[in-house]
């Protein structure tokens, strides 16, 4: 995963699944077009349905509402997107460091909880 740290892909999927449900726009088809550099050099599309899920699930883990935890992941997904269009590649932890400033920013608990997941 790009910076899904913690998140497992069962729970992401289930995430993914209800958001679309309930109307939430987290996907990779209307995001940049970016490659993310993983620390190992291996090269991944952006997917934004990943960091969704991983911004909304340190939400929950601080006992965030599931509404308030989707507005604001999707907040973050916005801000990030927007700070990576027109790039070509963005290296994985310039991406985790730039979800934990924005997170963090809007609610300080879940991007501390971001950085710092419980089974890290």
């Amino acid at each position: 995963m790009v910076v899904a740290q913690g998140v497992s892909a069962r729970g992401s999927l289930g995430v993914i699944a209800m958001a679309k449900k309930k109307g939430a726009q987290p996907s990779q088809q209307g995001g940049p077009k970016v490659t993310v550099v993983k620390r190992k050099g291996k090269l991944q599309a952006f997917d934004g349905r990943k960091l969704f899920a991983s911004v909304y699930h340190a939400c929950r883990d601080v006992h965030m509402e599931e509404e308030a935890a989707e507005v604001l992941a999707e907040k973050v997904l916005a801000r990030v997107e927007a700070g990576i269009a027109g790039k070509e590649k963005v290296d994985s932890m310039e991406l985790f460091q730039m979800v934990i400033r924005e997170l963090s920013s809007l609610n300080g608990e879940a991007g501390y909880r971001y950085e710092h997941p419980p089974d890290a």
